[in-house]
């Protein structure tokens, strides 16, 4: 006859964006269509249900219900799934997505002092004091995926200026991270992609998701990888489509290396810079 624990079952953006994270790194490196397509339904009820048209988003779910605005945490995870989901599916859907709440995030959140972003939106109710989430613990602070989100999307978006906020945040932190590095593991893996080269990698032809499915079972952190059949409105794939051919270029800072037609030759270019 006692009354029953209370059951918390309600649905969290934030951890939701890094459970769809953790499926399209499944996919990408097991090649299991199973992971993509649990990929794919998580993603779109994030859009159907969490996310309003301004490009805000919710931070819960449950019962059809949600009143709570967003935080920096969710905004910070559901960017990064967005960005792993495009990579592997390369449907410009998600990376539009991605951009969209990156730039809600950067009208919102930011922290004009600092380069940082606040937990909380100027559009919530008034507190004593707003935080900034920096420090790694058992998951990432919201400010090292922000800043982890905008070093992709700069490589995607280079008109954008994402990475003058990434540098300003970086600059900020990092007499914070040399103090305690312990507590800024994914700041540190930042700071390191940032001292060694970062590669983008963009696929055009009929044939581009054979070769884009041979990259991505690799592990190349300081890479991303654009992809498309023929035309596509993304910097690094314009004007590069040949009939006939599907080619693959090797970019730095969007100057790309001569076409390659063998996928093996453009994994050869990038294992060799890794080592560098």
């Amino acid at each position: 006859k006692r009354i029953k624990p209370r059951l918390d079952d309600k649905i969290l953006t934030s951890w939701n964006g890094l459970v769809l994270k953790g499926l399209t790194d499944a996919y990408r490196y097991l090649g299991d269509d199973h992971f993509l397509n649990l990929a794919l339904k998580n993603a779109k009820f994030i859009i159907s249900y969490l996310m309003r048209p301004n490009g805000s988003l919710l931070h819960s779910f449950k019962n059809g219900k949600s009143n709570i605005n967003a935080f920096l945490e969710d905004y910070a995870a559901i960017i990064d799934g967005f960005l792993g989901l495009y990579e592997v599916s390369y449907d410009e859907v998600w990376l539009k997505n991605s951009r969209k709440l990156t730039d809600y995030v950067l009208e919102n959140f930011a922290d004009e002092n600092t380069g940082l972003f606040f937990f909380t939106s100027k559009n919530d109710a008034i507190v004593i004091r707003r935080t900034l989430e920096v420090s790694d613990n058992v998951i990432p602070s919201s400010n090292s995926i922000m800043a982890l989100n905008l070093l992709k999307l700069s490589k995607f978006y280079p008109k954008n200026n994402y990475d003058n906020r990434l540098e300003r945040m970086v600059q900020n932190m990092q007499k914070t991270i040399a103090e305690q590095p312990q507590s800024h593991a994914n700041w540190l893996h930042i700071t390191l992609l940032l001292q060694k080269k970062f590669y983008e990698v963009a696929i055009i032809g009929k044939e581009y998701r054979t070769k884009a499915s041979k990259i991505l079972k690799e592990y190349l952190p300081n890479t991303v990888i654009a992809a498309t059949e023929k035309e596509s409105d993304i910097t690094l794939l314009k004007n590069r489509h040949v009939l006939n051919k599907t080619q693959v270029y090797v970019c730095e800072e969007g100057a790309c290396k001569l076409p390659l037609i063998r996928i093996e030759r453009a994994l050869t270019q990038l294992r060799d810079n890794n080592d560098d």
